[in-house]
């Protein structure tokens, strides 16, 4: 009934009111992009020039634009509720159409959530207020006459501006992070309310980034969320902790790229608290605390390890958990929190195989530290020990119903066999990415006072909690450092290593800051600015690697580090359309020779089918453990592999009655070519294919 009455007064209001002078004034005013550069100039000189209440109430409006926003991409993509243009016929559309969803209007509450708080802030100005509430309702209302939304959208996303302002204002009130005194004429900062403020505009920028939809899946997410749909104690090459994770959100929601990233972010969220909160019990100072969460998230390995779901996300979760239940029972000598430790890091072990390397890490720190070495004794330990064996004891069942073929895997990714061979040109790559993934100037300042942190050590002026968190942290790096001689090392396999290194830099160099002259002081601050600007600009590249092509910058789709993210959905809408061209598309199976292909394809092919990977001479994967092609016999299939071929290997053609010639499909971005791919369409499958099974490569 709300929808029939909705729908009516869409079409009176888009259809009916409307004449030649509107039809130019509305799509002017509904782009945000005639106004982007205006808004931004009118932003940096009230930064540069204004006054703080003036630059406190833009700051204020900034994160209510971004909460707004990013509930509103949110609630689109889980109300689905499909644009009036692809529903009534006759839509006065006046702008570029779009296949995004329509209930909340972003554009309503973006405008609403900003103009609540300068109303607010300025309502003794009657003529700014009038001004302002006559432009966000101009802009709202711009959205039905040109066509994109209807009005319950519209509403919909004013009331949601209306109360993000509200409550904005509320909570600044509450916890104000910037504290103006008009007698001194000096703003004072509150880092504990600026902690909050910050927590909760990240959490809902990345929200907001994954309801997007501008970026596919990359192919671990897409394995990943394969692995969801069987269920099972263990797989292949991975513990079984990401499969049920992403399992539980696609089960609240559904299997859209936002559900099955949302747990990365959540986790990010709560590991965000912890990181925090762990920082209070170290160094009991807010303002440092605060810091370590800026960096922490700051890094390009962290701040997209919290927009992707991999095993690095509930690893780095139950890393900090582990980190942060071991330094209570150490230095607040609270024995019963051991167990939680070996709870945690049990955990840790279900979800990526790394976490095992806390272990040496946590006895190091024993063993150097004397006041500590008494634990070696105790009981604790060591019944931590067996409640992390218990966490992981169906990895071990379901290897041992597997031939252990995890354990061969992990054998082989750590050249076991190879024996010690050195390969300098893996080191150096190694290094190299650890300065990229962590930031040079970062990764220098660690290596610095790490070296500094050691001699003091060795002098035995090295503060105990800083030689647990180098303690932690330090043997990972070496740990890979070494492997990379013998083969390559992937980025983010250090990781977690990281995590307490972080804080250990932000601790000492803030110690080192305070103890100089001024004049050194103020070559630290800027030393500091300008890492964390780095930090930032590669974050921010990152996230979207297209400004490297607004600053005029070429950037070749084989050289753009987000590559991974686009693409996939488009290929799984073409190879889609050719399946609905076969004789009998519902069973027709798809098929590939890359497990990376199989999952992209299972999760963007439409109806999300099951996706076959043949072996014809490739390691094992877990597709290999899972149904085999064989029970397709009879059926017709589409072959999809990377590259453009112009002829496909003998043992598929030999598999089918026909085939036919190739089809090369391509996916672009920006109009630049990211990817290629061949795909064959098979008729009469026999039932085996003739591949080249190498059991000995795991």
């Amino acid at each position: 009934m709300i929808y029939q009455i909705d729908q009516s007064l869409f079409i009176f209001l888009n259809q009916q009111l409307h004449n030649p002078l509107l039809d130019r004034f509305f799509p002017f005013i509904t782009n945000a992009g005639n106004f982007k550069a205006i808004l931004l100039f009118a932003a940096i000189f009230i930064f540069w020039k204004g006054k703080w209440p003036l630059r406190i109430t833009l700051l204020l409006s900034i994160f209510s634009l971004i909460i707004s926003s990013s509930i509103s991409e949110i609630l689109k993509e889980t109300i689905c509720r499909i644009r009036p243009l692809w529903v009534i016929e006759n839509t006065r559309l006046l702008v570029g159409g779009t296949h995004s969803y329509s209930f909340p209007s972003a554009h309503a509450s973006s405008m609403f959530s900003v103009v609540s708080i300068f109303i607010y802030r300025y309502r003794d100005k009657k003529w700014l207020t009038g001004i302002l509430l006559s432009l966000a309702l101009l802009v709202s209302y711009s959205r039905i006459y040109v066509g994109v939304h209807y009005p319950l959208d519209v509403l919909g996303g004013i009331i949601i501006g209306l109360l993000t302002g509200i409550f904005i204002l509320y909570f600044y009130q509450k916890c104000p992070f910037l504290e103006y005194d008009q007698q001194k004429s000096r703003v004072k900062v509150n880092y504990q309310s600026a902690f909050y403020f910050l927590f909760i505009l990240l959490t809902f920028f990345r929200l907001s980034y994954i309801a997007s939809g501008s970026r596919s899946l990359t192919p671990e997410e897409t394995q990943y969320w394969d692995w969801s749909r069987n269920l099972d104690w263990s797989y292949y090459s991975k513990p079984p902790f990401i499969a049920y994770l992403i399992h539980l959100f696609t089960v609240i929601g559904k299997s859209s790229a936002f559900f099955v990233r949302l747990g990365s972010v959540l986790i990010f969220s709560v590991l965000g608290i912890i990181t925090y909160k762990f920082c209070l019990r170290l160094i009991k100072d807010t303002r440092i605390a605060f810091w370590c969460f800026v960096v922490f998230n700051l890094i390009p390995l962290f701040s997209a390890g919290a927009l992707l779901m991999t095993t690095d996300t509930p690893l780095a979760l139950f890393w900090g958990l582990t980190v942060y239940a071991l330094y209570i029972a150490l230095f607040e000598n609270k024995p019963s929190w051991w167990y939680l430790t070996g709870l945690f890091f049990g955990l840790g072990m279900l979800s990526k195989y790394t976490m095992a390397l806390l272990a040496p890490g946590i006895l190091l720190f024993l063993l150097l530290q004397p006041e500590n070495r008494k634990w070696l004794y105790r009981k604790e330990p060591y019944l931590a020990g067996l409640v992390a064996l218990f966490c992981f004891l169906p990895v071990i069942y379901w290897n041992y119903t597997h031939d252990w073929v995890t354990f061969k895997h992990v054998a082989g990714q750590a050249h076991v066999n190879e024996g010690f061979i050195l390969k300098w040109k893996y080191c150096l790559d190694f290094v190299g990415s650890q300065a990229g993934v962590i930031t040079p100037f970062v990764f220098l300042a660690m290596l610095y006072y790490t070296y500094k942190a050691i001699c003091r050590y060795f002098s035995r002026t090295l503060d105990a909690k800083e030689l647990f968190l180098l303690c932690l942290s330090v043997p990972v790096f070496l740990f890979f450092l070494f492997k990379s001689m013998q083969g390559k090392v992937e980025a983010n396999w250090v990781g977690t290593g990281y995590y307490t290194w972080i804080m250990f830099l932000v601790i000492d160099f803030e110690k080192r800051r305070l103890a100089v002259p001024s004049i050194i002081r103020k070559k630290l601050n800027i030393l500091a600015i300008s890492s964390l600007l780095v930090a930032f600009l590669i974050t921010l590249v990152m996230h979207d690697s297209s400004i490297i092509r607004k600053l005029g910058i070429n950037l070749p789709p084989k050289k753009d580090p987000t590559s991974r993210l686009y693409g996939w959905d488009d290929l799984g809408t073409q190879v889609s359309q050719i399946k609905s061209q076969m004789p009998s598309p519902d069973s027709t199976f798809v098929f590939s020779d890359y497990y990376q292909l199989s999952a992209e394809l299972a999760f963007y092919t439409e109806g999300q089918p099951r996706v076959y990977c043949i072996n014809l001479g490739r390691r094992m994967n877990q597709y290999d453990l899972w149904e085999n092609i064989s029970t397709q016999k009879g059926r017709d299939g589409l072959f999809v592999t990377n590259g453009r071929h112009s002829s496909i290997d003998s043992r598929i053609t030999s598999s089918f009655d026909k085939i036919e010639s190739p089809i090369i499909i391509q996916t672009k971005r920006k109009g630049l070519l990211y990817q290629e791919f061949t795909v064959v369409r098979c008729y009469g499958f026999h039932g085996t294919i003739l591949d080249e099974h190498q059991t000995d490569r795991y």
